[in-house]
This record gives structure tokens, sequence and C-alpha cells, in this order.
């Protein structure tokens, strides 16, 4: 590896991204996928079985992944309705204690149905618009007008402003204002990581 004097600007970046990440592989643990909250652990411990015979190739073993398959979608079901059944003898046992408000937000969460979004637009004339080929065809031809090249007088800018460089503090500051858990960018480096790591 060359001395970090003679490594020029992008090698150095390249570098400290390395370095970044395979610190970053040793030392933050790795977010666990949002589950519905129903779902057991021996289930999940199926789905990683059959994960696990995916990876592997599922040629060879596919009457013992269709098998696994199987088993998944039995012990989903049976974990719903255990689920179901518990929050049952909760609203139940909140109703006994008088404990409305809770019992109806509990309700309204077991009840709630996501429905889908309606599928209509207007056209120019104000004339609704449902088959999905109608509607692409207007959202095309509002694009189309929205992006159009309009003319215009001569517009180009004769003089042009250096912006001054970022202040440290303003650096700084925009590191605060990002949220950690966002994705990271093409560099791969986690925001969490850029934080942590201190100047």
């Amino acid at each position: 590896m060359a001395v970090e004097e003679e490594m020029g600007p992008d090698e150095l970046a390249t570098h400290a991204q390395q370095i970044l990440l395979t610190t970053a592989k040793n030392r933050i643990p790795k977010r666990k996928a949002k589950r519905q909250p129903w779902i057991s652990n021996t289930t999940l411990e199926l789905i990683e079985e059959r994960r696990n015979l995916k990876a592997g190739g599922i040629t060879q073993d596919k009457i013992l992944y269709k098998e696994k398959s199987r088993e998944i979608k039995y012990s989903l079901k049976k974990d719903k309705k255990q689920y179901i059944e518990d929050q049952c003898k909760e609203m139940e046992e909140m109703h006994a204690q008088h404990k409305d408000h809770t019992l109806f937000k509990h309700a309204r969460l077991m009840t709630t149905v996501l429905k889908p979004a309606p599928k209509a637009i207007k056209d120019k004339t104000g004339k609704v618009l449902t088959e999905n080929i109608e509607i692409l065809s207007r959202w095309r031809e509002y694009c189309r007008e929205m992006y159009k090249a309009k003319q215009t007088p001569d517009t180009t800018i004769t003089d042009m402003e250096t912006e001054p460089e970022p202040l440290i503090d303003e650096v700084r500051w925009a590191f605060k204002q990002i949220r950690n858990g966002k994705s990271p960018g093409n560099d791969e480096v986690p925001i969490e990581l850029i934080k942590e790591g201190g100047e």
C-alpha cells in the first residue's frame, strides 16, 4: 500500500471508505427487518431454514423446499390464530377493568382493513378516467406539457459568483440534522458511522 502522502485525493477517499466499511461491519450490528407481531420464533426459524435451502440451490432439494413452504404456511396460520385469541382475551380483560379508551384503540388496530387507493384521474376537460391505459396516457400527456421546453429570451449567466467553501460548523450542523437509519449513498458508509467517527 502506498504511503498516504503519495496518494491522490481519489485514492485517499477510497482508502478511507474501505477503512470505514470494514470497521462498520465489525462494530455496527445489523438491523433486523420489521416483522408482524404475531409471527413466532419457531416460524422465523423455519423461514430461515427455507432461506438457507434456497441459497444452497433449490434444484437439489425441491421437494424439501416445498415441504418447508407448507410448514411455514401452516405455522403462520397457527401463529395468527393464536395471536388473535390472545388479543381477544386481553381486550376482555380491559373491558372487565373498564379501560375503554385502550380497549377501543386495540379494537381499531385489530379491525383496520387496508383500502386500496382509487385509480381515477381527470383529463383536461374534467372527464373521469378509470382505465389503466387511459390513466397512463393522461400522465404521459401531463408530463410532456409540464416539461415542454418553453422558448425564453437569452438567459445565459455572464457574471458568476463562486460559492464559498462550507464552514466546519455548517458541516457539523448538517450531520446532526441527518437522522440515523437512513440508507447510505454510493460510498455505502452509514451516517451513524460518520457521526460516531468524530473529526
